[in-house]
């Protein structure tokens, strides 16, 4: 038998083999278990009925979470060509007035 990590959700053992991942396994069984039961907490549903509401909610903010993760690549990029903008600004005008220096040693 492989061998895995035993978790549990809900209630329920599982043994899984670890995802590789920054995010431990137990994090995720932790996670998903909290959520199952503040879904149960809040209704009388089948355990089936609150594990589909359970992952439908944390689709949800993995949906919100790489909508809020593409506006900041966004926003990121603009901030980078603005950056870029300024110091091609600033190299431009220095270079500008090292000629003029050259150009009149004396002044």
């Amino acid at each position: 038998m492989a061998s895995g990590t035993q978790i549990q959700i809900y209630g329920k053992k599982y043994t899984v083999k670890a995802p590789s991942s920054n995010v431990s396994l137990q994090e995720l069984a932790d996670y998903v278990d909290a959520r199952m039961r503040e879904l149960s907490s809040t209704s009388r549903t089948v355990p089936a009925d609150v594990a589909v509401l359970a992952a439908l909610n944390i689709a949800q903010d993995l949906f919100e979470l790489k909508q809020q993760f593409e506006a900041l690549k966004v926003e990121s990029e603009a901030d980078k060509k603005e950056l870029e903008d300024r110091t091609r600004a600033l190299s431009e005008k220095l270079e500008n007035e090292l000629a003029q220096v050259r150009e009149n040693p004396g002044k």
